[in-house]
């Protein structure tokens, strides 16, 4: 009976990536960063109003859904949604290090940086400044009534 050779170990090396890791910010408009995040917890959610209505249902801004109909609803879901990204996207500027989670993708991504976005003035929906003028025409929170536009 022969013997057999002994199996090569293998031996198990700490990962290592070629590239060094560098503290920034990710703007979320890349394909592999989808969700919101919650206004109560600050958890990044793919299904954020699906989240608030069931592990924040005891909020009271939650338990007032209820009885809002339609673009009401809508508004105020939306608001929920913008507030929870406002708030993470302040901290995201502050520490200059996170996703920073925004309304759409612009024409040239490449050469748009964090600081090129700002929150809307109503719904709190982080633009690129240059487009605050034509957002706020077709926001939904912005009051008609109010003089606050200015052309960029």
């Amino acid at each position: 009976m022969e013997k057999e050779s002994p199996r090569p170990v293998q031996r198990v090396l700490p990962f290592h990536d070629d590239k060094p890791t560098k503290p920034g910010i990710i703007i979320s408009f890349d394909e592999k960063i989808k969700g919101h995040f919650c206004f109560y917890c600050g958890k990044m959610q793919k299904q954020i109003m699906r989240h608030l209505k069931t592990i924040h249902r005891n909020e009271e801004e939650v338990k007032n859904l209820a009885t809002l109909k339609d673009e009401a609803l809508s508004r105020k879901l939306n608001e929920l949604k913008y507030l929870g990204n406002h708030y993470h996207n302040i901290r995201t500027m502050e520490q200059n290090s996170g996703i920073l989670v925004v309304g759409r993708k612009p024409d040239n991504p490449d050469t748009v940086k964090p600081t090129d976005y700002e929150p809307c003035k109503q719904c709190l929906k982080w633009i690129i400044k240059d487009q605050r003028y034509a957002h706020q025409k077709a926001c939904k929170s912005f009051n008609k009534s109010n003089e606050d536009i200015e052309e960029s």
